[in-house]
C-alpha cells in the first residue's frame, strides 16, 4: 500500500512538473536574480554606527572588531553639472542648521520642526552687508535659478537676489553701512534658521 501511494504521489508530481516545469524554472531564475539585486542594494546601503560589531566582508569567520570611527565619502555635483568625487562629509555643512522635519528639544520638551523662516545675510556689490528674515518671500526675489530640488531651501549661499527697497530699508539689520538707492541686488552669503515653528510632542521628565 505504501509503495502504491508513493508511486501515485510521484506520478502526480510528474504531472504537475510537466506542464509547469518551464514556468517554474523561469520563476526561480527571476527570483535568484532579484535576490542578487537586493543583496547588491543592501551592500550599497550598508551603514555603520559607532560601537557596531563588524567583521571583514571577504572573511566573515575571521577576526571581529568594533567601529570606533566612521568616515562617509560623497560625490558632489555643482550647478554646472561638474562632479567632485570622494569628498569627506566632515568637510561639509548643511545649508542651514535646522530643517523641516527635524526633531528638536527645548528644556524638557521634545518637538518636531514644522516650518523654518530663513534669515539671510546679503552682500551688495559695494561691500555693504545686511541681515533680513524672509517672512515675505515676494520681497526678496532670486535672480539665479534654484538648482536645488528641495523646495524648503529657496535660498542658498552664492545666490543672486533682488531686494525691494522698502524691505531692505525698514526690516533689515545692517551689518556694514546703511541703505542706499543702489542697494537693490546682492549675493546671499549665509543662510540661517531665523524663525522656527515647532510642534511640541511631549515633555520628557
Amino acid at each position: 500500500w505504501e509503495s502504491s501511494s508513493e508511486s501515485s504521489s510521484s506520478e502526480d508530481q510528474e504531472d504537475i512538473d510537466f506542464p509547469y516545469g518551464g514556468q517554474a524554472r523561469s520563476i526561480l531564475s527571476s527570483l535568484e536574480e532579484s535576490i542578487g539585486r537586493i543583496d547588491d542594494f543592501l551592500s550599497f546601503e550598508r551603514t555603520f554606527a559607532y560601537g557596531d560589531v563588524v567583521c571583514s566582508l571577504s572573511d566573515p569567520s575571521g577576526q571581529m572588531g568594533r567601529v570606533v570611527s566612521v568616515d562617509v565619502l560623497v560625490d558632489l555635483e555643482n550647478v554646472q553639472g561638474n562632479i567632485l568625487k570622494n569628498v569627506n562629509s566632515k568637510k561639509l555643512l548643511k545649508i542651514r542648521s535646522i530643517s523641516e522635519g527635524d526633531c528638536v528639544i527645548k528644556g524638557s520638551w521634545l518637538g518636531q520642526v514644522q516650518r523654518v523662516v530663513d534669515r539671510l545675510t546679503v552682500l551688495f556689490d559695494d561691500g555693504t552687508k545686511y541681515e533680513i528674515t524672509t517672512l515675505e518671500k515676494d520681497k526678496i526675489l532670486p535672480q539665479t535659478p534654484n538648482f536645488l530640488e528641495d523646495s524648503q531651501y529657496p535660498y542658498y549661499p552664492g545666490q543672486r537676489v533682488k531686494v525691494k527697497s522698502s524691505t531692505a530699508s525698514k526690516s533689515a539689520r545692517w551689518l556694514c553701512d546703511n541703505w542706499r538707492d543702489n542697494h537693490d541686488e546682492g549675493t546671499v552669503c549665509s543662510v540661517e534658521a531665523g524663525l522656527v515653528y515647532v510642534n511640541w510632542l511631549a515633555s520628557v521628565p
